[in-house]
């Protein structure tokens, strides 16, 4: 899940930055963890954590991602996953685990096209 937040925060700073081919890359990252995540079967406490991922996230990264190569709203759409990501958190009884959208850049990385 580290890399997750990861890579959800370094997309976020690339759509900020209005780097598509960046957001690109980090949409990658996120499919290949999410698909990573349901092939194993991941069950953490009970709950399907895989499972739950695919079938919460997989929409809105795709919605994301649509978002970018049509040039629409991407802004909007991460914050769309950011919203999801929470809501699987409420499903998991970890609604006390709140991820924001990037304020600051704390990579050394610039994020610039």
């Amino acid at each position: 899940m580290g890399y997750l937040q990861r890579y959800l925060h370094k997309l976020d700073l690339s759509v900020q930055a209005e780097n598509p081919e960046l957001a690109g890359y980090y949409i990658h990252e996120l499919e290949e963890l999410v698909a990573e995540l349901a092939e194993d079967r991941v069950v953490y406490e009970g709950h399907e954590v895989g499972a739950l991922t695919e079938s919460m996230l997989t929409p809105a990264i795709e919605a994301l991602e649509s978002a970018l190569e049509t040039g629409g709203k991407a802004d909007a759409a991460v914050g769309g996953l950011v919203a999801q990501c929470n809501a699987c958190h409420v499903a998991t009884e970890r609604s006390w685990m709140k991820v924001e959208r990037a304020r600051s850049n704390p990579f050394n990385q610039d994020f610039s096209p």
